[in-house]
């Protein structure tokens, strides 16, 4: 069972190959602080299979930052390493994939896909923290 402390997010749940997902909305000034890959915290093997093409994220950063007001970035998709709980809104069967994802604080989140996209908004809200409070869509796997 979740702690009384978690991560708490509005969700739609979805199934595939008979495994929940969930999509979620992350304000971007969360990011830096639940999204790991390429970091020493990372077992090598991890680390590995989520090599960082570093001189992608200048132009990822100056097309956020030139056009903050046009930009879109699709999801993004990471597993949680730990405790999720997800709680629908609604016994109706039409809201039953609706609801809160609930997560333990202490999991960890790895990025299986967008690395460059995370990498951009960590550099990007050093710059412009105000947008810290817009939101990507991400896909939560659960590991």
């Amino acid at each position: 069972m979740i702690s009384e402390f978690s991560y708490n997010f509005p969700a739609l749940r979805g199934n595939q190959s008979g495994k929940e997902y969930y999509v979620v909305m992350v304000p971007l000034n969360l990011i830096p602080k639940i999204f790991l890959f390429d970091k020493e915290e990372l077992q090598p093997e991890i680390r590995s299979r989520h090599i960082l093409n570093k001189s992608r994220i200048p132009d990822i950063v100056n097309n956020m930052l030139e056009h903050h007001k046009e930009y879109i970035f699709s999801s993004f998709t990471a597993s949680i390493d730990g405790e999720i709980q997800f709680k629908p809104y609604s016994d109706d069967l039409n809201f039953k994939d609706l609801g809160n994802l609930l997560v333990s604080l202490d999991s960890r989140f790895l990025v299986n896909d967008g690395q460059h996209r995370v990498t951009a908004i960590e550099e990007v809200l050093k710059v412009s923290p105000e947008l810290g409070t817009e939101t990507i869509s991400v896909v939560f796997l659960h590991d």
